[in-house]
């Protein structure tokens, strides 16, 4: 009797809602599936895990999808004749992840007529529950790159890569990868930055041929003569060199003038068994002197050594203040002190 008396208690009992409330758009997924709030018991569907991988990874399910720096990013190329080859690589195509662990080729057909376009994409086929590389080729002799196809639920298609064959045959590849892109926004405070600043310091100095003792200011550059200035250093192992990598000269002037200084700097690079030469040079600056004893490093006279340099290359850097030029009005000394390296490490 308690116990029927319990049961209909439960059955009548009021409605209680939480803060917050429960609403059929409100979803969460991989709880345990017990069964209990949001983990179900006879686990999850394909429907959920795809909207969490779309949700996280994919802000334009239309054209993102390679996974950037996974095995050797899913890259399209001509290899030889008619080949077109995809190698390996990791992709979320509309949620749903996919990875190709060997190189796949394919032939494109010769065109008859005339130079006929093609497209190669990964494609998501639901009826056959697979991801597969596609080769899409036109008609004979047309030119258009065939369309993807973009239907959620049915086929639904990302390109890799088009271009177009002719007659010959000729083969043209363009890479038409788009890769992930989650949906996160990571603010200023918690940006870990790469950017590297170092000083490489000047290690001797001449006048015509005769070294300069160097004053306990730094390596004095006189009015009237030509003082080269030099430095060496190594290129960083960790330096991204794909981004610009500066040498900017770090110097002062003694005293203050509305005069000019003339200036200029040059660069030598080279590894054990190459030939070291001067690699890059910026031409003569003009600057203004600037205020005594306050460091000055002028942009226009920083070498971006990343178009020329491999990282562990050996470097001389040379600094020349041409005073005896008439463009060099500045009367009195000027101190060269060394270059401010700023690169990108490249983690």
């Amino acid at each position: 009797m308690r116990n029927i008396l319990l049961a209909i208690f439960l059955v009548f009992m009021p409605f209680v809602a939480r803060a917050g409330g429960d609403s059929v758009s409100q979803d969460s997924i991989f709880w345990p599936t017990s069964g209990i709030g949001d983990g179900v018991a006879t686990g999850y569907t394909s429907d959920q895990w795809t909207w969490a991988m779309r949700m996280m990874w994919l802000n334009d399910p239309t054209t993102q999808g390679v996974s950037l720096g996974y095995l050797n990013d899913l890259e399209v190329t001509n290899p030889a004749g008619v080949t077109l080859r995809i190698a390996t690589g990791g992709a979320i195509v509309y949620g749903i992840p996919y990875r190709n662990t060997a190189n796949v080729d394919f032939a494109l057909t010769i065109p008859v007529i005339g130079t006929t376009g093609w497209r190669l994409v990964l494609q998501a086929d639901w009826a056959a529950q697979t991801v597969r590389l596609v080769l899409l080729q036109n008609v004979d002799g047309g030119l258009a790159w065939p369309a993807v196809t973009q239907t959620a639920g049915v086929r639904w298609e990302i390109s890799l890569a088009v271009g177009t064959i002719t007659t010959v045959p000729v083969v043209a590849v363009t890479d038409d990868r788009s890769y992930l892109d989650p949906g996160i926004l990571i603010d200023d405070n918690h940006i870990v930055s790469r950017e590297m600043n170092t000083l490489v310091q000047a290690v001797s100095a001449e006048v015509a041929g005769v070294l300069v003792v160097r004053d306990a200011e730094g390596w004095k550059c006189a009015a009237g003569v030509e003082t080269d200035v030099w430095g060496n250093f190594r290129i960083p192992e960790d330096a991204d060199l794909t981004q610009a990598f500066y040498a900017t000269p770090v110097y002062y002037v003694e005293s203050t003038t509305a005069t000019n200084v003339d200036i200029d700097g040059v660069s030598f690079l080279g590894a054990i068994g190459q030939v070291f030469n001067s690699h890059f040079r910026v031409g003569a600056s003009i600057e203004p002197s600037g205020a005594a004893w306050v460091l000055q490093s002028p942009v226009a006279q920083r070498l971006d050594l990343h178009t020329v340099a491999d990282n562990n290359d050996f470097a001389t850097l040379q600094f020349t203040r041409n005073g005896h030029l008439g463009t060099d009005t500045y009367a009195g000394s000027l101190f060269f002190v060394g270059w401010l390296l700023t690169y990108i490490r490249d983690h």
